[in-house]
């Protein structure tokens, strides 16, 4: 990358680090709850006595090992809170910058100039921040583990497609990859997916190569990077549990998500008054999921086979299920993540959004091509979306797809409005009806709630 190059990331990187820090001090939220206030916890334990003093292995040992440094960094001005929002902001500069230029390049956005791509970056940081600002309010995990998520394809991606990087280089990029893989599962275990897709692909994409003495090479690298990052889990499974385990304890959480994915076709966490909504839990129920489960006597799964069973025998039903989830995470309408109130307006969020997915659909459909690689990279970004769908999804589990929908809303704008331009009449009509099917939708969605009905104005 030529020096000038690196400057306009280097700017961008600033601009958004600092953006972000003067808006959390400003807005100085000291008030942490539910799962910031676990994550909270484990950080003051493990900044006060390392892993040895984790009282829990429920979250892994990463996060809370990264939080911690913060934490220390802010304790130096003892404010304890300061180093979270550090922590939130360089992870939010870096994505936004570097890995948001990488990305763009993986999935041959066609840019010819680069310095546009690097602005691009930091318009779409500025606007995932509008719809979702609670992660960085508060010291969530999710940006986190997406920023992980992100560095582990770039590098995978490297190491397969580079030519001119040399071998001895690729063994280092997969040992980092390695450690990042292992690293996000930690973070979040919904990423075992993507661990294992890396694995996989990073194997037979070499494998089809013929390229046998960099597999040899990287292949134990990247077992290498894995088993590093997994090593402190192990020994603290070992001292809670007994157990010498890599995997992160989860309780049996993964069954409980795909019970209450039937239930629920939202779920949310409500922080407000409670004349407006009664209770924390804000559940947007599926009245048609219930129903399939009240009717096979179902109040807790048992096992997978369980769960299959039950799908394979309502198999349309249980897509118009996982439809509305999907359907769902595109109304980033309560960006604080904690709602405080249920009626604030959320009219100009929806317009926003929806004319942000509008031109990325557009772009995305124009500069559609049945390239094999492009889909591959899109697919592994957007395969922890897929794998939680069945869960009880909340919006912050679909920051990978907000992350690409405003990368190609932002980056193809540009010949957008030339497309609109020349045929204004389709484009307009085409927007106007979709906006009324979203608009309908959102109705649909926000009368769904078990407690109070919130409204859109």
């Amino acid at each position: 990358m030529s020096l000038r190059k690196k400057s306009c990331f280097g700017i961008v990187f600033a601009l958004l680090f600092f953006v972000s820090m003067i808006v959390l001090i400003l807005i100085d939220n000291t008030m942490i709850r539910y799962d910031a206030a676990f994550y909270k916890r484990l950080e003051v334990e493990y900044a006060n006595g390392g892993i040895d003093n984790l009282s829990t292995g429920f979250r892994g040992w990463l996060f809370p090992f990264i939080l911690s440094i913060f934490y220390r960094i802010g304790m130096l001005v003892e404010n304890e809170y300061l180093g979270d929002w550090l922590m939130a902001s360089v992870f939010f500069a870096v994505t936004f910058s570097a890995s948001f230029y990488y990305v763009s390049q993986m999935l041959e956005i066609e840019q010819s100039d680069k310095y546009a791509v690097c602005v691009g970056g930091g318009i779409s940081g500025i606007i995932f921040f509008i719809f979702f600002r609670g992660l960085f309010i508060y010291p969530l995990s999710d940006f986190c583990a997406f920023s992980f998520a992100l560095l582990d394809i770039i590098l995978i991606h490297d190491i397969v497609k580079n030519e001119r990087r040399q071998e001895k280089w690729k063994g280092v990029e997969a040992y980092i990859a390695g450690f990042c893989l292992y690293g996000v599962y930690n973070i979040r275990t919904i990423y075992l997916f993507l661990f294992m897709a890396c694995l996989l692909l990073l194997t037979i994409w070499q494998l089809c190569e013929k390229k046998w003495k960099q597999l040899a090479l990287t292949l134990p690298a990247c077992l290498a990077g894995i088993l590093s990052c997994a090593i402190p889990q192990i020994k603290l499974n070992y001292r809670l549990l007994g157990i010498l385990s890599w995997k992160v304890p989860t309780e049996g959480l993964m069954l409980k998500q795909l019970q209450w994915g039937i239930s629920w076709e939202r779920y949310a966490t409500y922080v407000g008054e409670s004349a407006q909504y009664d209770s924390a839990a804000m559940y947007f129920v599926d009245k048609i999921g219930q129903n399939l489960l009240d009717s096979a006597g179902i109040v807790e799964f048992s096992s997978y086979r369980q769960f299959i069973k039950l799908v394979l025998s309502h198999p349309l039903d249980f897509l118009g299920v996982y439809v509305r989830h999907f359907l769902n995470m595109l109304y980033p309408i309560y960006p604080n993540q904690y709602i405080y109130d249920i009626t604030k307006d959320k009219s100009l969020l929806l317009i926003l959004f929806y004319t942000l997915c509008f031109v990325a659909v557009s772009a995305f459909l124009y500069s559609f091509k049945p390239k094999r690689d492009r889909w591959i990279w899109l697919g592994m970004i957007l395969l922890p979306c897929f794998c939680i769908l069945p869960g009880a999804v909340e919006i912050r589990f679909f920051i990978a797809l907000h992350f690409v929908i405003y990368m190609y809303a932002i980056l193809g704008f540009k010949d957008f409005i030339v497309r609109f331009w020349t045929n204004r009449g389709k484009y307009i009509a085409a927007y106007l009806v979709g906006f009324a099917l979203y608009i309908a939708y959102a109705g649909s969605m926000l009368g769904t709630t078990a407690n109070g009905i919130a409204t859109i104005n």
